[in-house]
């Protein structure tokens, strides 16, 4: 029997690299492995983002289905995720 743990929150992602990994593996944990259809988890990965990350991928709607999703995802990774920009975020 498993005990009921408490509903975790999917944290607002601003393009932050020091945050970058947080929000994308609770995003994939708590949000992406759960829905199915491509659209809604691309309508809840610009509703979890804010700033330069929403502006970065909302135009990503415009794109077919699974093509819209797929490409935001990249989107998030190639500008926020990179290993030496989140390196630099951390010795700043």
């Amino acid at each position: 029997m498993t005990a009921s743990l408490p509903k975790i929150e999917v944290m607002r992602f601003d393009g932050s690299p020091l945050k970058f990994w947080t929000f994308i593996k609770g995003f994939k944990a708590n949000i992406a492995d759960r829905v199915e259809d491509d659209t809604q988890k691309l309508m809840y990965l610009i509703h979890y983002c804010e700033g330069a990350a929403k502006d970065a991928i909302e135009h990503c709607v415009l794109l077919p289905e699974r093509e819209g999703y797929t490409k935001a995802i990249s989107i998030l990774h190639e500008q926020f995720g990179k290993p030496h920009d989140i390196v630099e975020a951390f010795l700043t």
